[in-house]
């Protein structure tokens, strides 16, 4: 299906389409779709976002972003889908003023993109 893809490399992809997403969550596809997937070289072949973890989770103000060197990109996202705040970590912290419930934090590194569920307590 892809050609010129090295097993074990790290790769930035895109996913663009359209359709109806119901609020179930179930697509509502019609045949006539199309999804366009492009994929890049990553910069880092030994960046790997599967090993990004947040704790403590459940939080309460911060969560402490292990398994990845640098900084990140970050979005906390509700359940809607909503950005209620983004920036960049600092000192691998995430620092955020947000009522009990559950939500979403989308992190970024060299075009990779990781999203992890955080309950807040």
């Amino acid at each position: 299906m892809f050609s010129g893809i090295t097993a074990g490399t790290g790769y930035a992809y895109s996913v663009s389409g359209s359709g109806l997403i119901q609020q179930d969550g179930v697509s509502d596809v019609d045949g006539n779709e199309q999804i366009d997937i492009s994929m890049l070289p990553n910069a880092r072949e030994d960046f790997s976002m599967e090993s990004l973890n947040l704790y403590p989770n459940p939080a309460r103000n911060f969560v402490i972003v292990s398994g990845v060197q640098g900084e990140l990109k970050y979005s906390v996202l509700n359940p809607a889908g909503e950005i209620l705040s983004s920036g960049i970590t600092e000192n691998s912290r995430i620092v955020f003023d947000l009522k009990p419930g559950m939500y979403f934090v989308r992190m970024e590194q060299n075009g990779l993109f990781q999203v992890r569920k955080l309950m807040i307590q």
